[in-house]
């Protein structure tokens, strides 16, 4: 984009990906009209920060639209460019996080599954890393050691859980 964030070149998948013409690119598209509206004041002061040089390639998640109006998140790095010895614009490269999104959506609920599942377990369960250090305990757990997961998170499995009698 030059400095005020018309766009003044883009690749092919950029077209692809929004659904914009040439012609639409040529008219003197702004970058910002493709950023959904709750976004477009976050952007803008982004883009007045990369100019600045305050902001060089910084990651920054947005909502993007296509021309249809369908929006996707992204994640724009930007840094400014120079040109006869002053910031002339800004490169940036845009990914779409669609997937990470959806990804991250089904790990979350998968874990919310799976603490559903550990709570209501009759039986007392204890969870820990590779080092041995507890990162869950269910009620059970809580009530045979006497601590809560609060305060066992971090500690040695050694530390929380007593074997006094195997049988």
């Amino acid at each position: 984009t030059d400095i005020h964030g018309k766009l003044t070149f883009v690749n092919r998948n950029a077209f692809d990906t929004f659904g914009y013409t040439e012609e639409d690119f040529a008219s003197g598209l702004n970058a910002t009209q493709m950023i959904a509206i709750e976004d477009r004041h976050r952007a803008a002061d982004r883009v007045s920060q990369t100019i600045a040089g305050d902001a060089n390639l910084i990651g920054s998640e947005y909502t993007a639209v296509k021309k249809i109006g369908e929006e996707f998140p992204v994640i724009i790095y930007s840094t400014r460019f120079f040109r006869d010895g002053g910031p002339a614009g800004i490169r940036g490269i845009l990914i779409d996080i669609t997937q990470r999104k959806q990804m991250e959506q089904d790990l979350f609920a998968e874990k919310e599954r799976l603490l559903v599942t550990l709570r209501s377990i009759g039986d007392a369960v204890i969870t820990t890393d590779r080092e041995g250090q507890i990162v869950l305990m269910n009620p059970v757990a809580e009530a045979l050691t006497g601590w809560n997961e609060a305060d066992a998170l971090g500690r040695p499995l050694m530390e929380v859980f007593h074997i006094v009698n195997e049988h």
